[in-house]
């Protein structure tokens, strides 16, 4: 597993299936990442105030001009690091949350599932 990071709980948070709500959590860089671009965030870095802006290296929720399109999401999946499970389900498609790190806005997952079947599709037969 990644390397963990301590983060405070600002709102009841599930991570890993258990959930937290109050206290501290500690999370990977991935998934912190992910809860930090929420456009309300249930977690802060340490010593910051909630509600304080988090440089999470994406360009955050609502933020982002780009609408959201197949291709986007497409390009985000080709993106992903094949050999990381945690981006991935036991189905191997890529997971939602990963999508949403990478993009930097919410995904749905029908829109995963249409954009992973296109990607699929979009691939050399092997």
């Amino acid at each position: 597993m990644s390397e963990l990071s301590t983060y405070d709980v600002i709102s009841p948070v599930s991570v890993r299936g258990e959930i937290t709500k109050s206290g501290t959590v500690d999370l990977t860089a991935f998934e912190a990442k992910h809860l930090l671009s929420l456009p309300e965030p249930c977690i802060a870095e340490p010593g910051t105030e909630p509600g304080t802006q988090i440089d999470t290296g994406s360009t955050g929720g609502t933020s982002d001009p780009k609408p959201l399109t197949e291709a986007r999401i497409v390009e985000a999946i080709d993106q992903l690091d094949p050999d990381s499970a945690e981006l991935w389900t036991k189905g191997n498609a890529p997971q939602v949350t990963a999508l949403e790190a990478a993009l930097g806005q919410p995904v749905t997952a029908t829109e995963r599932d249409a954009a992973w079947a296109a990607y699929q599709a979009s691939q050399p037969a092997q």
